[in-house]
């Protein structure tokens, strides 16, 4: 066998070699990390422990405050996406004057651009719909942001009563967590079913339909 013949073979060796020395190496480092995870996990408990007290540790089987069930309770990512908060004003764009916000700049107030505008139809103003000037959902022409906020603000408690109730009808949103089971870092995983079933109808039967 020539030189030019064997060196593909040696190529190949030398990658499965080295593709072994990887893949011994990257199981040492994933088992690293699972020891120390689990490590922490452990030092977590023993710290929680530590606070709830001995008195706590002898009566798991009492319900907990309300207080307590409150501070141990998941966050809700959502929710807390939804909570309206004010935006930051840093940039000095941001910080208007009290002759920025006036209605000086208002499109209404603009004077015609030309005297010959007076002879024009409707003296040749927009007075329908402009989806340059007006907003996205504006119920007529020349409807503000202002009042179509205030009018969504305004609907927001009754939108969202209405949607509970379609949820609760269609899911149990109580949380049921697993009591054992949980995530490598101590989150709990929630469990079902979460759906709920129509009246006369349980899981046996919907099991069976095809």
């Amino acid at each position: 066998m020539s030189a030019l013949q064997s060196r593909p073979m040696i190529v190949v060796a030398a990658s499965l070699v080295f593709g072994g020395l990887l893949a011994v190496a990257y199981s040492q480092q994933n088992e690293s990390q699972r020891r120390e995870r689990r490590e922490q996990r452990e030092t977590r408990q023993q710290r929680e422990q530590g606070r709830r007290g001995p008195a706590r540790q002898r009566d798991r089987g009492a319900p907990r405050e309300a207080g307590e069930a409150e501070r141990q309770r998941p966050v809700d990512a959502i929710q807390e996406a939804q909570v309206p908060r004010a935006p930051a004003v840093k940039r000095p764009e941001q910080e208007k004057t009290e002759h920025d916000r006036s209605d000086r700049f208002a499109a209404s107030n603009a004077p015609n651009s030309s005297s010959a505008l007076e002879e024009q139809p409707e003296k040749g103003q927009i007075l329908g719909f402009d989806f340059f000037r007006d907003p996205l959902n504006a119920k007529h022409p020349l409807q503000t942001f202002e009042e179509i906020m205030q009018a969504d603000v305004e609907a927001k408690a009754p939108v969202m009563e209405a949607q509970r109730q379609l949820l609760e009808r269609r899911y149990n949103l109580e949380p049921r967590l697993d009591p054992e089971v949980t995530m490598s870092r101590g989150k709990p995983i929630p469990v079902g079913p979460t759906a709920r079933l129509r009246e006369g109808l349980d899981w046996d039967q919907l099991a069976e339909m095809k």
